[in-house]
């Protein structure tokens, strides 16, 4: 097995953000679901994502490893579509179902013409003091398993393509 080490790994804390005026959506707490969108496929430039069930839309644009802000939505099953922009080409398209009370994380993986949608729920569970909530997405499309190293020991170990750890918890810092 080969080791890598990565200087720029994919982790992020759940936090909440506000929306765009035009993409506001008046959903009570106790009856959304909430997703963040990750675009996480190289090669393919800026991105228009479209998230869609009967009786929500979402529209975002985002750059190369941008992510939004969770945003609340109404739980359901949703499509969501990743093309290229400006011109539109289709790069990845997925089906999900989103329930009530839980965040999840959406992103486009892969490479263009090989790209797909891989969604996953997030945690919100807090952390000791000191400490931080961290998983492994493996979204690089070249890589064989890769192990991944926090001060000299494996963290993660043997995570292949398209694969998602489990939260773990380690020292803050």
């Amino acid at each position: 097995m080969k080791q890598f080490l990565f200087t720029t790994v994919l982790f992020y804390a759940i936090g909440l953000s506000s929306c765009k005026k035009e993409q506001e959506v008046a959903i009570p707490k106790e009856k959304g679901s909430f997703i963040t969108i990750m675009h996480a496929c190289p090669g393919s430039g800026k991105v228009n994502v479209d998230l869609k069930s009967q009786a929500h839309y979402l529209n975002y644009k985002l750059n190369y490893l941008s992510i939004t802000g969770n945003y609340a939505v109404l739980p359901g099953s949703y499509h969501i579509s990743f093309t290229t922009f400006p011109i539109p080409k289709q790069l990845a398209t997925a089906q999900c179902s989103l329930e009530q009370d839980k965040y999840y994380l959406a992103l486009v993986i892969g490479k263009t013409g090989r790209a797909r949608v891989l969604v996953t729920e997030n945690t919100t569970s807090i952390p000791k003091t000191g400490k931080a909530n961290i998983r492994f997405i493996n979204a690089c499309s070249d890589s064989c398993s890769v192990s991944l190293l926090h001060e000299g020991s494996t963290v993660f170990s043997d995570v292949d393509y398209k694969d998602v750890t489990s939260y773990i918890e380690i020292a803050a810092g």
